[in-house]
Order: C-alpha cells, then structure tokens, then sequence
C-alpha cells in the first residue's frame, strides 16, 4: 500500500480512487501512467496495438528487458509494481477497430487521452469524443524537439461555442485535406515526451479535481485550459517567433521553455464538421471559478 501522507492539501482523497483515465496510446505517454498510479488514479484503461522494440528504452518509458512485450502490458505490470491499488486495464489493438465491449471500456472513463502519433486516429478520437459527448485531451510533441502541444475537447466548451480539438488545430486538417502527408516516423528524444507528460499530468489532475467540485489539485489550471484549450510550449528559443506566430510577441526575456494559449484562427463562417461550433457562437467564461460554486450549482 502507498502512503499518500505527503500528497495532503494538494490531492484531494476522494477524487482521485474514484477517478478513471482511458489512455490511448502508450508510446511517449508510457511514463504517464505509472505516475498518475502514484497519485492515485483509480482506474487506467490502456489501449495500444505496439510492442516494445529496440528503439523505444531511448525514447520512451521502456527497459531493455521489455523488448518484444506489448506496450500495454508492460505498463500493467510497472503499474503493479508502484500501486497494486490502481486497476489497469490493458487492451491490444488499434482503438478504431476495437469489439465494442472494448470500445465501452475506453469511451466510459472520466477522461479520455489521444496520445497516438497518427493525425486520423487523433481525427478519429475527435469526432468520436463530439459524437459520444465526452472529454478528451489530445497531446503530442512537434518534429525536432521544438515545442510540445496539449489540445482538448470538452462538452461545455462545445456548448459554449467554443470548439473542439479540430476547431483548434483547423490549419493542420486544413493541411492534411491538401495532401500533406505524415512522415512514416519523427525522430524524438525522451525530454520532449517528459515535458509534455508532465504539463498534462498537472493538467489532467487539475481537471478531475475541477469536474469533482474539489478545491484541491489546482482546479483553476482546468478552468482556464477549457476557455481556450490549445496549449503550446515551446523548447526552442526560435520557434515560431516570426510575425503573426504563436511567440512572436513573447519578450525576449520569457524566451526559454515558454507556454502559451493559442486562440482559434478560423475563416469566417467556419462551422466545424465535428462539433458544430462556430466561431461567432463563442459566449463569456465556461465554468465558476470557485469550486464550491460547481458543487452547489
């Protein structure tokens, strides 16, 4: 049994046993999974087709010694091995092609994760998430090592007019609808998925906290993610600091590891195909700021 003693006033013990996460990907999210385990995440589903190969101890949370197992189960075991508390659940294979008794599973989580490297899977996740009303957080690293996103699909934000993941990234499937095509692989190194896992830990904590009513676990980081749920952080000092880019008003002195809310950029009379929101739909704040006021309405 892990003791959370030191864990007092920052997570609150009745939100996170009760809480689940559907993780689908487990290639740099591998790290994580366990973590949330030390934390005390109830209940993870883990949904990845991949085996560990020899590449992955450089560039993901894998041993040697793992080579040739599948990702899932892998992570079932170092999960075990933290805290025999947290209930895994590890499904092999491609989450669009999952038995529907699968597919429950991974879609019946208080928060769903994309972490796949494939942008018509994330496309997929998308539509999937507008379609079955759920939260989903979408999260990858850019080529080079040069900045880190987190991107998220809520209901309340959809409903405020706000948009979802593909409201928030319309330039990349704008891209992709004219013949762009993904790179059969993108080199990476393990800081540039650590960095990433650990700004979405903190934001995944926070949000279960927000949608439980609790003061604790910063609930204040959730609310103001949603009001704009694109979130990108830049490693290199260069990147995108050209006019009319995402830092290019960044001070020269915020200029290492900086992190920004990039708001929608959409052609009037946008109408996204997966949410239904449009731009001029866009209303004020989404949630109250203070928790006790969720609790009680």
């Amino acid at each position: 049994m892990i003791d959370f003693k030191r864990l007092d006033g920052l997570i609150d013990p009745d939100v996170m046993p009760h809480a689940s996460i559907a993780g689908i990907g487990a290639g740099g999210a591998a790290s994580l999974y366990p973590n949330l385990a030390r934390l005390g995440i109830g209940k993870l589903v883990l949904c990845d087709f991949d085996v560990v190969s020899e590449t992955n101890p450089a560039t993901q949370a894998y041993g040697a010694h793992e080579t040739g197992r599948y990702k899932v189960h892998a992570l079932a075991d170092q999960i075990a091995a933290i805290n025999p508390e947290c209930k895994v659940t590890p499904i092999v294979g491609k989450v669009q092609s999952l038995r529907a008794d699968n597919m429950t599973r991974v879609f019946d989580c208080s928060l769903a994760l994309a972490m796949t490297d494939d942008f018509m899977v994330q496309a997929w996740l998308n539509r999937e998430a507008c379609a079955r009303k759920i939260d989903m957080v979408f999260a990858g690293g850019y080529p080079s090592g040069a900045a880190v996103e987190i991107v998220g699909t809520f209901q309340d934000a959809i409903a405020a007019g706000r948009g979802c993941q593909r409201c928030y990234t319309f330039q990349r499937y704008q891209a992709f609808a004219n013949g762009y095509q993904e790179p059969p692989s993108i080199n990476s190194q393990i800081f540039q998925a650590e960095l990433r896992n650990a700004l979405l830990g903190h934001l995944i904590v926070s949000l279960l906290h927000l949608r439980a009513g609790s003061a604790l676990g910063n609930p204040e980081l959730a609310r103001r993610f949603i009001e704009d749920p694109l979130l990108i952080t830049r490693i290199d000092p260069a990147y995108a600091a050209a006019s009319d880019e995402a830092f290019s008003d960044t001070p020269e002195s915020f200029e290492l590891f900086t992190s920004r809310q990039w708001p929608r950029d959409l052609p009037p009379g946008f109408v996204c195909a997966d949410c239904g929101a449009a731009p001029e739909a866009a209303t004020g704040h989404l949630i109250a700021a203070n928790p006790e006021e969720q609790k009680h309405g």
